[in-house]
């Protein structure tokens, strides 16, 4: 199946439960196709930065605030966009709704403040952890657009590396786990390697954090997509999938196709 791009493609992303892919364009276009019946879910025009998008990641057990979206029907999508020069947008897309975005983080004045890694937190409801290029640790609130908090580790260590950090984070714990190498000078470096040390951060003790706590990780539908561990059952899955969904695939294919010859018409009509 050919799915058509007006523009080079720069990034990309697959939802955890597999049925969206996003794709980053030039000219800070955005695109959300439906994996499954190969239909756009929408296409949306971010505001243009000076620099490129680099880098699109879909934010898990995300909710949309309804002042920002109007919601007909179909549980929304969220997805977070990257720019090179640091700033953030937020869009939210889905069936039967209107597409929107949403200005999460500008671009930050201090290069030190350029975020260099962002990670959903799985349990924490519409909550990202970024690591800036400082190698400060901040809880991002993406619906509110507020930070939560900011991890501290002691004064004598550092974050690893801010571009790759080592890390996990353990759902059933509530837990993060991140390494921090302990601060020296050059010539400690050419004497001895840097000691190393692993933080834990337990977010259920935290009064600032427990609000965004979610109880439940996964509805159970997605936790039937998710548990199959084997490639024989993931396989058997997605052809289950595709044989229940083949009339929908094929009404969505024929309603693309179709807008998509409209399109041309107009095109070739347009001196």
């Amino acid at each position: 199946m050919l799915w058509p791009n007006a523009k080079e493609i720069l990034c990309s992303a697959v939802s955890r439960c597999t049925c969206y892919i996003a794709l980053g364009l030039e000219d800070a276009l955005v695109c959300i196709w439906d994996r499954r019946s190969g239909a756009p879910l929408s296409s949306v025009l971010l505001p243009e930065e000076t620099s490129a998008l680099s880098r699109i990641q879909f934010v898990d057990n995300w909710s949309a605030s309804s002042q920002d979206c109007q919601i007909v029907a179909a549980k929304p999508v969220g997805v977070l966009v990257l720019y090179k020069n640091g700033a953030i947008y937020t869009v939210t897309a889905g069936q039967g709704m209107q597409s929107c975005t949403m200005l999460l983080t500008e671009r930050p004045k201090d290069g030190r403040d350029l975020p260099t890694f962002t990670k959903t937190v799985p349990f924490l409801q519409d909550v990202w952890l970024v690591v800036q290029r400082s190698g400060k640790i901040i809880l991002k609130d993406v619906l509110n657009r507020a930070t939560v908090c900011q991890l501290t580790l002691p004064t004598s260590y550092q974050i690893a590396s801010p571009y790759n950090p080592v890390y996990a984070l353990n759902a059933k714990q509530q837990v993060l786990f991140i390494r921090g190498d302990q601060k020296t000078s050059c010539n400690d470096l050419l004497k001895k390697r840097s000691q190393s040390q692993l933080f834990v951060f337990q977010f259920d003790q935290s009064d600032i954090i427990k609000p965004h706590i979610i109880s439940h990780l996964d509805p159970p539908r997605q936790q039937t997509t998710l548990c199959h561990g084997s490639m024989e059952e993931i396989c058997n899955l997605y052809l289950e999938q595709r044989m229940h969904s083949v009339d929908e695939r094929n009404n969505a294919l024929v309603q693309t196709w179709g807008k998509l010859q409209e399109t041309a018409v107009r095109m070739q009509q347009t001196p």
